[in-house]
């Protein structure tokens, strides 16, 4: 994560909420893209990154990832069949 909105690489995101204690310290972000769906990110960081970036809610920061997990949605519910 950059605070450097103006780098050429990664994706716009907007901070909503920035939890810097605890076992895992996150910020939690949503994306600043007018086109389609609202995105929502999480990204863990240690504690002392957190509190170097000085992030505050609704700062706009661009995400660069050295680690990227991709959950897929799944919007279908599979109904079981009744008739055994």
């Amino acid at each position: 994560m950059v605070t450097d909105t103006d780098a050429s690489n990664g994706i716009l995101a907007k901070v909503t909420q920035v939890l810097a204690y605890g076992l895992n310290p996150r910020v939690e972000l949503e994306s600043v893209d007018k086109e389609g769906a609202k995105q929502h990110f999480q990204v863990s960081l240690p504690a002392e990154n957190i509190k170097a970036l000085d992030l505050q809610n609704g700062q706009v920061v661009r995400l660069v990832p050295s680690r990227l997990k991709v959950f897929e949605r799944n919007d279908t519910v599979q109904a079981k069949d009744a008739s055994v």
